[in-house]
């Protein structure tokens, strides 16, 4: 065999792995062919103005897609900027070959793992990754959003699938070491709104205004439920306290020292039939999981 034979050989294999490589993390119809190149993604995106959000080239680096009825979903994930991780979606129109950006709002900020269909053929849920990643892998803030439902026809996002299991959430990582206290807390429409003031932090003043969060058990209908807070010291108000227990769902809210950690335990218990859940407000800046959001759903 010749070395042009070769060299051809190779290229043709390259481009096989590409193909199958571009189309992993798919959940929906086979791919088939698709007339899209990396270089027509990303003019199509310029012209929609994704560029200016992702500083540069996207699909060149490598993309995934799926085909879902007459659409076509493309995404990459690409960095913001020198120390921010997100995500970007394209749609095509197979019919009329236009192309239209996915706006996730908030969640552009993170990874997409993988896009699912849904029983709804114009929702597909899309799968995310841990959270934001700043500076490679050092730190990051994990989110308990596991995915978010998306409507093609709507252009939004619908819903919110959180995944409260077993772990640490929110500012996690050993860059930034800092301290934490409750700050403006307050009970709203019926949720426990749990935020937090820097008093001690390496990094910049102020910074961060997120927490860690540690879940150590699943959260069980009817049984309390721990959230655990090493970096943030003890003292919400007992008048607090008590008003939290008037929420919907909420039988009683206590609050102790972690011994030895200097960080905070909280037991909600729920009313028969409510499961006690906590998520974070979604964000819109680098300032995730501002407030932890803490309520019961009856289940």
């Amino acid at each position: 065999m010749g070395a042009g034979t070769m060299m051809r050989n190779m290229r043709l294999g390259l481009a096989i792995l590409a193909a199958v490589l571009i189309c992993a993390g798919c959940v929906g119809e086979p791919a088939g062919d698709f007339s899209s190149t990396a270089g027509q993604l990303d003019s199509a995106l310029e012209e929609l103005g994704g560029q200016d959000l992702l500083n540069g080239s996207v699909f060149a680096d490598g993309y995934s897609c799926c085909r879902l009825g007459d659409t076509v979903l493309y995404w990459a994930n690409h960095w913001y900027g020198p120390h921010q991780i997100g995500s970007v979606i394209l749609a095509e129109n197979q019919k009329t070959g236009e192309f239209s950006l996915v706006d996730l709002g908030c969640w552009q900020r993170l990874s997409i793992r993988e896009i699912q269909e849904t029983a709804d053929p114009a929702v597909v849920r899309i799968f995310f990754t841990d959270g934001i990643v700043f500076d490679g892998s050092e730190y990051y803030t994990r989110t308990f959003a596991d995915s978010v439902d998306y409507s093609l026809t709507a252009g939004e996002v619908t819903a919110e699938n959180s995944l409260c299991v077993p772990g640490r959430y929110g500012m996690v990582g050993d860059s930034v070491e800092y301290r934490h206290r409750f700050g403006d807390c307050e009970v709203t429409d019926g949720r426990i709104a749990l935020r937090f003031a820097v008093t001690e932090t390496t990094g910049w003043e102020g910074y961060p205004r997120s927490t860690e969060v540690v879940l150590p058990e699943v959260f069980q209908p009817g049984e309390p439920g721990e959230i655990l807070l090493p970096k943030v010291e003890p003292g919400l108000p007992a008048e607090f306290l008590t008003v939290c227990a008037e929420a919907e769902g909420i039988a009683s809210v206590t609050e102790e020292s972690l011994h030895g950690e200097g960080g905070t335990r909280l037991t909600i218990t729920p009313e028969p039939g409510y499961t006690v859940v906590c998520g974070f407000d979604s964000p819109d800046d680098m300032d995730w999981g501002e407030t932890l959001w803490v309520w019961s759903e009856k289940r």
